[in-house]
């Protein structure tokens, strides 16, 4: 969740996002109070509010980003990259797995995306 109240984009926090959302065990509920006790030890309240502008609005182009794409073929390996990243249909749904992880979590309304 550091995705949101981070100053800079780091694409492969996405890509760990991703991961979080493929856990099937995930507590939705632990992990908000979890996230909000980070928050408040950072002091990053208004940082993490304004962040979420990044998940509702810009998730999407984000994954379409030529620059996603790069920073990922350094950690991935070319098999798993062609299976996922480079299908255009894997990344809208995974700009969409993104926004519903931070509308699971109750951070974003339905109504916001």
């Amino acid at each position: 969740m550091a995705f949101a109240a981070s100053s800079h984009i780091r694409h492969r926090d996405i890509w760990d996002l991703r991961w979080i959302t493929r856990n099937p065990g995930i507590d939705y509920h632990n992990l908000r109070e979890l996230v909000e006790q980070k928050i408040i030890d950072y002091g990053a309240e208004k940082v993490f509010a304004d962040g979420l502008a990044r998940v509702t609005e810009k998730m999407p182009a984000l994954v379409e980003d030529a620059e996603f794409l790069n920073q990922m073929k350094r950690f991935l390996p070319i098999d798993v990259l062609e299976q996922t990243l480079e299908r255009d249909l894997f990344r809208e749904h995974l700009a969409q797995e993104i926004q519903n992880l931070y509308r699971k979590t109750g951070f974003i309304t339905a109504h916001t995306v």
